[in-house]
């Protein structure tokens, strides 16, 4: 903690750091989680609070079960050997295999109130898709009348795969998300004045098509990796978030800091040249974006960075150190979108409960399906009925 950059820290501003890692459903060991952690402390200025997001981070069934802590600890516990002992755990929040963890340096900031909440977004309602939120605010430790400023962090695994009907999914995802969030305050994602963060695993591809048609896609395809294998020269010409957003169809105000880093995906895992699967286009599919403030230039991206280094998942995790003011709220967003030709709400949907207690019951299906034939005693009791029932007709 001692090499940690602090020129940033001001008495208008509040330095955040944000994390997130596609764990591509393996345990990962508390020694790599450790050192990755510290590569992005390293990198940005001494945050006050810290939010990290996992995707996949367990198995389907685990994550069905609601049974991911076997996966989650060791990550938490790299985290905190990190940061250190002045770091507190605001809240964890986790649905299927998504998960968000944020802390606060208690001898900086004082949690005045938190909540959290979450929404699946996956196939059937289930949660293999879905984003989890966590809605604090702060004020500082040492002086009870300072004003207080308000977060939300949500951290979402969106529709994967290429092509524009996986596009438009996620882009429907997103819009679950946004307004299924319930944080028991009125609002769904989007509430006036609080400091907005958006990340995860969202999906998004290098693979926009060129007015030359497939063909040309599929050859530039084919190069890009061929071009990333060797040099990593970046070209984000073709991803299709920046061509969504810039044409309002998803993550209405909301700003990214400039990528400068490689694909983050797909890369063989163990392999320490960090090469490239052949079997998909390589993508920034992790990403992290924060609502725009009213001022230009009003906060200060410190770090936008992935962490090369991590060899045990297909994903590289991604990090962004930024320096928010604190008595600026972020732009204000209608909750009525137009949007070819339709008008959109943002709106918290009240709905959302009643969709959420079904995908509930989906999960468990999925669950016992996997469990039944992918597990010895699954299979054993499955056999077990098949007997009984052969016994029954013999009678």
């Amino acid at each position: 903690m001692s090499s940690l950059n602090t020129n940033s820290t001001t008495k208008n501003r509040r330095n955040l750091l944000l994390f997130t890692f596609n764990c591509a459903k393996n345990l990962q060991p508390v020694s790599i989680i450790k050192d990755a952690f510290a590569e992005a402390l390293d990198n940005t200025a001494l945050p006050e609070i810290v939010a990290v997001g996992l995707e996949e981070v367990s198995p389907i069934m685990e994550g069905c079960f609601d049974d991911s802590q076997a996966f989650i600890k060791p990550i938490k516990t790299g985290i905190e050997q990190a940061l250190g002992s002045n770091y507190h755990l605001v809240d964890k929040k986790v649905i299927g295999a998504v998960a968000l963890l944020v802390y606060y340096d208690a001898t900086r900031v004082k949690v005045v109130d938190s909540r959290k909440a979450a929404v699946r977004c996956g196939m059937y309602l289930s949660g293999l898709k879905g984003g989890v939120g966590i809605r604090l605010t702060v004020r500082d430790v040492d002086d009870a009348d300072t004003a207080s400023d308000e977060f939300t962090f949500v951290n979402a695994h969106l529709a994967a795969n290429e092509g524009d009907q996986q596009k438009e999914l996620r882009n429907t995802n997103f819009l679950t998300i946004a307004t299924s969030l319930n944080f028991d305050d009125g609002y769904g994602l989007y509430k006036p004045g609080s400091h907005l963060f958006f990340m995860g695993d969202l999906n998004y591809r290098a693979t926009r098509e060129s007015s030359s048609g497939a063909q040309q896609h599929g050859e530039e395809s084919e190069g890009l990796l061929e071009t990333l294998n060797s040099s990593g020269d970046l070209d984000v010409s073709r991803d299709e978030l920046l061509f969504e957003m810039r044409d309002q169809k998803v993550l209405f105000g909301f700003k990214e800091a400039p990528i400068t880093f490689p694909p983050t995906y797909k890369y063989q895992v163990g392999n320490p040249q960090n090469v490239y699967k052949t079997n998909r286009t390589p993508s920034w599919c992790d990403r992290i974006l924060y609502l725009g403030y009213k001022e230009p230039d009003s906060e200060t991206v410190i770090k936008y960075d992935s962490i090369q280094s991590v060899l045990t998942s297909d994903h590289k995790p991604l990090y962004l150190g930024i320096a928010v003011p604190r008595h600026e709220t972020p732009i204000s967003i209608s909750l009525t979108q137009h949007q070819e030709g339709d008008n959109l709400s943002l709106e918290y949907n009240k709905n959302a409960a009643m969709w959420d207690t079904v995908g509930s019951k989906v999960d468990l299906a999925i669950g016992w399906a996997l469990y039944m034939v992918s597990s010895t005693p699954g299979r054993l009791t499955v056999a077990a009925i098949l007997v009984i029932l052969f016994l029954i007709y013999l009678i």
